[in-house]
């Protein structure tokens, strides 16, 4: 999938990023996806950037001021919106299925814990 199925108004040269994914946790970036660096309650995607290109990340979209990376940065504004709005368009057509991951939920809902359990 090429990054300007993504993302409209891109110029040539970044428009024509294959892109093997889709990712939205820094921690889980694969060789050649593009991190979407979501804003959060506790913290920033932007913030995270350097661990999304050492685990491969091929460009990113974030929103804001600019940023520096050793990929290229596609800035928008609304990086949500033209995640939930560009990116369910991507995976309808023939090419080759990108992947695409959400971010884990907080600890605490990883805790394991159950909830208890009712009397018969």
């Amino acid at each position: 999938m090429r990054l300007g199925a993504l993302i409209d108004d891109l110029d040539a040269a970044v428009g024509d990023i294959d892109v093997a994914g889709i990712a939205t946790d820094s921690r889980e970036v694969c060789p050649g996806e593009v991190f979407f660096a979501l804003p959060g309650l506790r913290t920033d995607g932007r913030r995270h950037l350097a661990e999304a290109v050492v685990r491969g990340a091929r460009a990113i979209v974030a929103e804001g001021p600019a940023v520096d990376a050793k990929v290229p940065v596609v800035l928008v504004r609304g990086v949500r919106r033209v995640l939930a709005i560009r990116a369910p368009a991507s995976f309808s057509s023939a090419s080759p299925a990108p992947t695409a991951r959400r971010a884990p939920r907080s600890s605490s809902s990883r805790s394991g814990a159950r909830p208890a359990s009712r009397p018969a």
